[in-house]
């Protein structure tokens, strides 16, 4: 057993190394993962890691867990492996010898849009970096200008031409 902290009453500090406790819970208890952090008091990260290490999960067991980076991309962890959305997208779009080896470039720089028209496979870092470079082209990226436009909302002063009087009052939208 590893070498385990106490308290003054002997309690343990880490209980979730306890390979014989995480064993009991999980096993012979039947307690789910995020029962026993609760009961542990650590995250359910902990209690599968340690289950993994002991050998009492197997990884294939895990599920997926689908979140967002603190960097802002979407990204799916599986058996502590991140696979970011985007480029999943982009495989599914252009196949996998397209995006082996490449960088997925976001056309109008937003990381949460991974809609397959906003992927371009870069086949190296320089084309990526003249991509950021390069003036924003005319061609629709499907932005929220776009979403916002007469095709969706009446929008008054827009359809009357007077796209530089924009005040809306609340008489603007009674037809909604």
């Amino acid at each position: 057993m590893e070498n385990q902290q106490t308290t003054l009453a002997g309690d343990l500090t880490e209980p979730y190394r306890d390979r014989m406790l995480l064993y009991d819970l999980y096993e012979t208890q039947e307690k789910t993962i995020p029962d026993i952090a609760e009961e542990l008091d650590c995250s359910e990260t902990t209690v599968r890691n340690y289950l993994r290490r002991f050998g009492i999960l197997d990884p294939l067991d895990s599920p997926a867990y689908y979140t967002t980076r603190p960097d802002g991309y979407d990204c799916w962890l599986v058996d502590g492996h991140t696979i970011l959305v985007h480029r999943l997208v982009a495989v599914a779009e252009y196949g996998i010898d397209a995006v082996a080896e490449a960088v997925v470039h976001h056309k109008n720089t937003h990381k949460w849009d991974n809609r397959p028209e906003n992927l371009l496979p870069c086949d190296s870092r320089a084309r990526h970096r003249r991509e950021h470079s390069r003036p924003k082209a005319d061609e629709d990226q499907g932005t929220f200008d776009e979403w916002s436009t007469t095709d969706h909302l009446p929008h008054p002063q827009i359809d009357s031409g007077h796209q530089d009087e924009c005040q809306l009052t609340f008489d603007d939208f009674e037809e909604l």
